[in-house]
């Protein structure tokens, strides 16, 4: 009885070292969530930016070394009507910090330009290795506003990226090289076929959005809207090519919302990263991708 006690107790202790969870504060601005053997890095001094998730080594977002500005994950407010930059107390100010209930929760302050805040919550979630993302948009001013969560993830160019069209299927002519087959828009990167930015604006379907790059897969889950829903002039999903070819923005956008005085609108993402080397080539290809996909996101619902 002492030996299989023994080997119950290492079994569990073996279980716990691939199950762990963790937010610590590393310095001043930067915080990081290990989620079995996933790592998520949080700048609270640039925007509550995600500025970099890994699996093992293997680094998924574009980092500030390639583009010292536009790197990492951020949250716009849409429709873009702020012209550029993007606002900067949401996009590169200090957001102020607390962990509680095991998550990382980041507060901007008001922003004199478009009159609200942004809260970010960050939650590992150990059951199926996935990081819930909840952001809120709250109208600190005296006046209705009307805004649509803009969620901007900027990753190397390469790989193959991939979601269900939607009813409303693309709202604007776009150069970037795409296959539509049995329901789903394909884009594979070529950088032969980029000379300039170039934008993909399309209405979804079944809310996600996956990218698949040579060592790893990554799924955005999101709650799908229907094109009357979207910010005017913008799209549920949008893919945004950089003319030096550097770097993309896988883009998804929620509901376009009034939001009365000291109002609050709440939009929940989960992000999923797994280490898969998929050939998404041949039909066949495709469709075992789609299989695994689905079945991700399907369990969270």
């Amino acid at each position: 009885m002492k030996r299989i006690g023994l080997i119950l107790f290492l079994f569990g202790h073996t279980l716990n070292m691939f199950s762990q969870v963790s937010i610590e504060k590393l310095s001043e601005s930067y915080y990081e969530i290990v989620l079995n053997g996933q790592k998520m890095l949080i700048d609270a001094g640039c925007g509550g930016r995600i500025v970099s998730l890994k699996s093992n080594r293997h680094e998924l977002l574009l980092q500030d070394s390639i583009n010292p500005i536009n790197y990492g994950s951020t949250l716009w407010l849409s429709p873009q009507n702020w012209g550029w930059t993007p606002p900067a107390i949401l996009d590169r100010g200090r957001y102020s910090v607390r962990i509680e209930n095991n998550s990382l929760m980041l507060s901007s302050e008001v922003d004199d330009l478009m009159k609200c805040k942004i809260e970010k919550t960050i939650h590992p979630v150990v059951e199926d290795t996935s990081f819930v993302i909840e952001y809120k948009l709250i109208n600190e001013s005296d006046v209705i506003l009307k805004y649509a969560p803009w969620e901007v993830t900027r990753v190397p160019t390469g790989g193959i990226t991939f979601f269900p069209e939607g009813p409303a299927g693309g709202k604007r002519l776009s150069k970037l090289n795409i296959i539509k087959h049995e329901g789903i828009v394909w884009f594979y990167f070529d950088p032969l076929l980029v000379n300039d930015h170039q934008k993909l604006f399309y209405n979804g379907k079944e809310g996600w959005l996956a990218h698949q790059t040579n060592n790893l897969l990554f799924i955005k889950q999101y709650p799908d809207i229907g094109y009357e829903q979207e910010a005017p002039g913008e799209t549920e999903v949008e893919l945004y090519i950089h003319k030096d070819r550097t770097y993309m923005e896988l883009e998804i956008q929620g509901e376009y919302v009034s939001l009365s005085p000291k109002d609050t609108t709440v939009w929940k993402v989960c992000w999923f990263l797994r280490e898969k080397q998929n050939k998404i080539g041949t039909d066949d290809e495709r469709k075992k991708v789609l299989f695994y996909v689905r079945g991700l996101v399907n369990g969270k619902k």
